[in-house]
């Protein structure tokens, strides 16, 4: 069963670069149902501590730095 944070990463790499709350949110409920409601929240929790992050995240970080180099993938997304 699928996440809210990989839902949200689905979106991401389906919509491409910056995108709103709004959009990130219709393209998930368009994909799997009205199952979550706040993707702010999630989606806030999803940036890498090395970019501002908050520390008390409980994303798992495999979402939050995905480079094996220790290189940050940043989420850009507008309220």
């Amino acid at each position: 069963m699928k996440t809210q944070t990989e839902a949200v990463l689905e979106a991401f790499k389906a919509l491409g670069n910056e995108r709103s709350i709004a959009e990130i949110r219709e393209w998930v409920t368009k994909e799997y149902g009205e199952k979550w409601k706040d993707f702010g929240t999630t989606m806030g929790d999803m940036v890498s501590q090395e970019v501002g992050g908050n520390k008390s995240s409980t994303v798992p970080a495999r979402y939050r730095k995905k480079h094996g180099d220790g290189s940050c993938v940043s989420l850009f997304f507008t309220i």
